[in-house]
């Protein structure tokens, strides 16, 4: 009649097990108990079993709790942890936490009382893309950024130019001509950048401004090989694999490892996806 008052009592009362636990907590579920996900999750590696034993059925009996002194997640940490366990989040939009790295756009909110066929950069998730089969090749994106969305016109001419930015993107910064008629905004785009790896920094502990940009990916790479002799045998030059072999590695590494997500730029891959309709 009174809930639960802890997770040991949720554990004995309730018959649930450890694993299921440890996915509500992974969820920050027992938040109410003062508990952080961290605190919850080391809370339901503590208990003693699978099942409580017979002698410790009674709530509040069993062996003492230990408090852990674990650190605190930061800001990014708890929202990739959000969107891990639920796909949403109820702290602050992951277009927020990346505003630095972001650049200068203008909020999907200010769009509004922005003159017609006036020049713009917006920035956001990409939540659906569109296209319909009477639209002529026309794509339509919905960005969302932390206080609205935007609607964006990709001309096919537009979609040849940025087509892997358009179907792979998760955050994209695009450029173009608003255009209003009536209520409705859209903006016709005319450059789009593919921002997702900075999602991937999310996932980070203490990575805020610390986003590595992926044109430093090579930066190990010799452009100019000593000459044969002079420090040993010279290295030949690595030629860029072709489309059609790294697709095949990617192909090769998700037999190897499943469709689970290891690493936290794995999971963002997962995680911040976009509702596609053709």
């Amino acid at each position: 009649g009174n809930g639960y008052r802890s997770i040991d009592a949720v554990w004995r009362r309730a018959g649930v097990g450890r694993s299921v636990l440890a996915r509500l907590a992974g969820a920050d579920a027992f938040a109410e108990y003062g508990l952080s996900r961290r605190d919850a999750l080391w809370a339901v590696k503590g208990l003693g079993g699978d099942k409580p034993l017979p002698l410790f059925e009674a709530d509040g009996e069993g062996l003492p709790v230990f408090v852990s002194n674990l650190p605190l997640m930061s800001e990014r940490e708890e929202v990739f942890e959000d969107y891990v366990a639920t796909r949403l989040t109820l702290r602050d939009h992951p277009v927020t936490l990346l505003r630095p790295e972001l650049g200068r756009f203008t909020s999907a909110a200010t769009l509004r009382n922005a003159p017609d066929r006036q020049w713009v950069t917006v920035a956001g998730l990409v939540i659906t893309r569109q296209r319909p089969g009477t639209a002529s090749g026309v794509i339509f994106l919905t960005l969302e950024d932390d206080t609205g969305v935007s609607n964006i016109i990709v001309w096919p001419n537009t979609f040849e130019k940025f087509r892997k930015q358009v179907m792979a993107g998760r955050l994209v910064r695009i450029t173009g001509r608003l255009q209003r008629e009536g209520i409705v905004t859209h903006i016709v785009s005319s450059r789009i950048d593919d921002l997702s790896y900075l999602l991937d920094t999310l996932g980070d502990a203490d990575s805020a401004g610390m986003a590595i940009d992926p044109t430093y990916d090579n930066a190990d790479d010799v452009k100019r090989p000593a000459p044969a002799g002079e420090y040993g045998p010279r290295r030949p030059e690595r030629k860029p694999l072709s489309d059609e072999i790294t697709a095949e590695l990617q192909r090769a590494q998700q037999r190897r490892y499943g469709g689970g997500a290891r690493h936290p730029r794995e999971q963002a891959k997962k995680l911040f996806y976009s509702r596609d309709f053709h």
